[in-house]
């Protein structure tokens, strides 16, 4: 896969820590990320799986 830009500050995107929150959970995942501005870049993939995920948990409570 080639280097994925921030298109704001022009920099590579590194593999970092970020937390997300969906349905009032929060958790945090290793995603690609702006170490200058923080942006993270978030794969359609990675938004359904990580959804189903807390939907999965919310509807076992």
């Amino acid at each position: 896969m080639a280097d994925m830009m921030c298109k704001k500050c022009d920099c590579v995107l590194e593999m970092a820590k970020a937390e997300f929150s969906y349905l009032g959970k929060t958790f945090s995942a290793e995603v690609p990320k702006c170490p200058k501005c923080g942006a993270v870049y978030v794969s359609e993939g990675f938004a359904n799986e990580r959804m189903k995920k807390v939907e999965t948990a919310m509807e076992d409570k």
